[in-house]
C-alpha cells in the first residue's frame, strides 16, 4: 500500500473513534454535491460565503488593530482562511469526524472564494463591500509585491486546491462508508 493511500486510511478511519453512520455520510455528501454544484454554476455557495465574507471583513480592522494600518490589507483573507481552519482542528481533536469533514469543506469554500477575489484583482468586476471608493485587496497587495499580473495564476491555484480538498473531502466520505479495515 503506499504512503499516500495509507495515511489517507488512517487519517479518515483509524484515527476517528466513532465513524459517522451511514445516513450521516449520506447527508455530508449530498451537501458536499450542492456546495460543488454551487460553487461551480453560481461562483459561490449562499449562506456559507455569506458567513465567510462577514468573517473576511471582520479580519481587517483586527489585524489593522493589531499590526498596525499597513498590515489590514491582509486580515480580510487571513480570517477568511483561517477560520474553517480552527473549526477542522477543534472537531479533529475532539474526534468528531462528520464535522471535521464539514469544516474542511468549508475551507474549500473559502479558498474557492478566495481564489476569484484573487483572480479580479485586475479587472476589480466584483462588487465590494462598502462604498464605491474601496481597493480591491488584492489588487493592492499584489501591487505591493509586484505580481498584480499573476492574479489569474494565483486565483486560479486557489481554485485548485478548492477542488482538491472537495475531493479529499469525498474520499474521506467513501472511506467512511467502507468503514475501518480488517487488517486495522
Amino acid at each position: 500500500m503506499n504512503i499516500a493511500k495509507q495515511l489517507l486510511r488512517t487519517v479518515t478511519s483509524g484515527y476517528w473513534e466513532k465513524l459517522p453512520a451511514h445516513q450521516e455520510i449520506v447527508g455530508l455528501g449530498l451537501v458536499l454535491l450542492v456546495m460543488s454544484y454551487t460553487m461551480f454554476s453560481h461562483g459561490w455557495v449562499p449562506l456559507l460565503d455569506w458567513a465567510t465574507l462577514t468573517i473576511h471583513e471582520a479580519g481587517h480592522p483586527l489585524v489593522g488593530m493589531l499590526f498596525g494600518q499597513n498590515m489590514m490589507v491582509y486580515g480580510g483573507s487571513l480570517f477568511q482562511l483561517l477560520f474553517p481552519l480552527v473549526f477542522a482542528w477543534y472537531f479533529a481533536r475532539q474526534k468528531q469526524a462528520a464535522g471535521y469533514c464539514f469544516a474542511i469543506a468549508w475551507e474549500a469554500s473559502a479558498l474557492h472564494a478566495l481564489g476569484r477575489y484573487v483572480a479580479d484583482a485586475r479587472a476589480q468586476e466584483l462588487p465590494l463591500v462598502g462604498n464605491g471608493d474601496r481597493i480591491h485587496d488584492w489588487n493592492e497587495i499584489l501591487g505591493r509585491w509586484n505580481l498584480l499580473e499573476y492574479d489569474h495564476l494565483l486565483g486560479n491555484g486557489l481554485v485548485l486546491c478548492c477542488w482538491m480538498l472537495m475531493s479529499g473531502c469525498v474520499l474521506m466520505l467513501w472511506n467512511w462508508w467502507q468503514g475501518p479495515s480488517v487488517d486495522e
